[in-house]
C-alpha cells in the first residue's frame, strides 16, 4: 500500500466518524435559588439546558419528582417541555416550590430525567431518521429543610442579647461615674475638704 492510499484511507475514516458524530447533546443542570432551604419560604428551582451538540435538539422532555406531602408547588412546572434548542444555545426553566411545615429534616434531591430528540440524515434512505436520547441532569444531592425557628436562630441579628449587653455594660461604667459626680462635690466646692 502507498503511502498516498493510507492518506486517504485515514483521513476516509476520520470523516465519517466526524459525520457519525453529527447530534444534538443536551445537559441540564439543577440548582436552587435558596439554601438553605426554609419551611414555609418559597424557593426556587431551576434547569439550565445546554444544547452542546452540532445540530437542533428538539422534543426536549425534562420530568422531575419533587413529592407533594415535602414540598407545595407555587409557581411554573416541575416537568419542562422544550420544543427546539439550537446547536451551542441554552435556556432556562424554573418553577417555585416551598416546603410544607413539619419537613424538618433531610431531603435528598435526585437527577430529573431528560429526553430528547434529533434528526440524522441516512444516507442509504435518502430520508431523516427522528433519533432518540436520554440522559440525566445534575443531582443536588441531600441537602437540609430546616424550621424557620431554627433559621431565624442562626440568621438574626441577636439584638436582644444585645440589649441585655449594652445594658449591663452600661451600669459597670454609669456607676462609677455617679460616685464620681457624687464625691466630687466633696472635694472641689470651696478647694477644700470639708
Amino acid at each position: 500500500m502507498s503511502p498516498s492510499s493510507v492518506v486517504f484511507v485515514v483521513l476516509g475514516c476520520i470523516a465519517s466518524g466526524v459525520a457519525a458524530q453529527e447530534r444534538a447533546h443536551v445537559i441540564v443542570m439543577k440548582d436552587l435559588s435558596e439554601f438553605p432551604v426554609v419551611e414555609g419560604k418559597a424557593f426556587n428551582v431551576t434547569y439550565e439546558v445546554h444544547n452542546r451538540g452540532d445540530t437542533v435538539g428538539i422534543n426536549i422532555e425534562i420530568v422531575d419528582s419533587w413529592p407533594e406531602e415535602t414540598f407545595e408547588l407555587i409557581e411554573g412546572e416541575i416537568t419542562a417541555n422544550i420544543d427546539k434548542l439550537l446547536p451551542g444555545a441554552n435556556t432556562s426553566h424554573w418553577f417555585t416550590l416551598k416546603p410544607r411545615d413539619g419537613t424538618e429534616g433531610e431531603f435528598i434531591a435526585r437527577s430529573a430525567s431528560v429526553e430528547y430528540s434529533w434528526m440524522e440524515y441516512d444516507e442509504e434512505a435518502d430520508a431523516e431518521d427522528t433519533m432518540t436520547a436520554t440522559a440525566k441532569s445534575s443531582a443536588l444531592g441531600k441537602f437540609p429543610i430546616v424550621s424557620a425557628a431554627q433559621h431565624l436562630r442562626e440568621t438574626s441579628q441577636y439584638l436582644e442579647e444585645w440589649g441585655v449587653f449594652g445594658g449591663f455594660s452600661s451600669l459597670a461604667i454609669a456607676m462609677p461615674f455617679m460616685v464620681w459626680v457624687n464625691k466630687k462635690g466633696d472635694f472641689h466646692n470651696s478647694g477644700k475638704r470639708k
